[in-house]
Parts: structure tokens; sequence; C-alpha cells
């Protein structure tokens, strides 16, 4: 920024230098004409005319070199504000950019604790889902025995044992 600032301000000096050498010519043009006016009487109104033409003219493009110079002058410094304040936005995008950068990696942890405890979790849920299969599979390898050991008793001739059975049931 002070690089783009100098470099404005060089380029406004050797123009302010120019105009200068231009408005210190058109001077001295005028003070030549004047001279010759004073030495020969005849051209003296012409001369009168073209000496205040120029010097308007030298006046205007000094005043307009300096309103240019002014301008310049505001444009530098509203570059500099402009450039500042981006500058500020920057810092902050940054520091805003790092602190959702963290609020990820706390997410992302986060996520992977709950990963792991629902795995955790679901292979606890699976194995007792195996006990119960298992004890499931034994009631009903037992109620299948019992029916077939009721079955046999009461095929078997209905004794002494086949009415125990039965009101054991």
């Amino acid at each position: 920024a002070d690089a783009a600032t100098h470099g404005l301000c060089e380029g406004h000096e050797r123009e302010a230098a120019a105009l200068r050498a231009l408005l210190s010519e058109a001077q001295a043009e005028r003070d030549h004409w004047r001279g010759r006016a004073d030495d020969t009487g005849a051209t003296l109104d012409a001369t009168r005319r073209d000496t205040a033409r120029d010097t308007a003219e030298a006046n205007q493009r000094a005043a307009e070199a300096e309103a240019r110079e002014r301008m310049r002058a505001f444009e530098a410094s509203q570059l500099g504000l402009r450039l500042e304040a981006e500058s500020l936005e920057l810092k902050r995008s940054r520091s805003e950019a790092e602190m959702l950068r963290q609020k990820v990696l706390v997410l992302e942890k986060e996520f992977h604790n709950l990963e792991n405890a629902s795995a955790s979790e679901l292979r606890e849920a699976q194995h007792e889902l195996e006990r119960e299969r298992q004890k499931a599979q034994l009631y009903d390898a037992l109620e299948l025995e019992i029916d077939s050991t009721v079955m046999r008793a009461a095929d078997g001739g209905g004794g002494g044992d086949g009415g125990a059975l039965q009101l054991a049931l």
C-alpha cells in the first residue's frame, strides 16, 4: 500500500513539476510580449490581448492541474482507507475461519466418539440378541422333548406315570 501511495505521489510530483514548468514558460512568454509592447506601440493592443489570453489559458491549466492533484490525493487517501478496511476484514475472516476449523475438529471428534459408542452398543445388542436366540432355541428344544415325552407316555398304555405327567403339566 505504501509503495502504491509512494508511486502515486511521485507521479503527482512529476506532473506538478511539468505544470510549473509550463506555467513558468507561459509567464516568460507573457513577459516577452510585454517587453515588445513597450518597444512597439503599434502592436500594443494585439500583444495585450495575446498576453491576456495566454495568461488565462496558463492559469486555467494550472487550476486544472491543481484540481487533478487534489483529486489524486483524495483518491490516494481513499485507497489507503479502503485497503485498511479490507485488511481488517481479512483478519476478521481469517479469525472466523480458524474458529470454524476448530469447531469442525471438535464436531468430528464428537461424531467419532458417538460412532464408536453406537458401534459398541450395536455389538452388545447383537450379542444379547444372539443369547436370547440361543435361549429360545433351547426352550424350543426342551418343549419338543417334553412334547415327545408326553406323547410317548400317553401312547405307552395309560399307566400311572402317564397320569402323573398329565397332572404335572
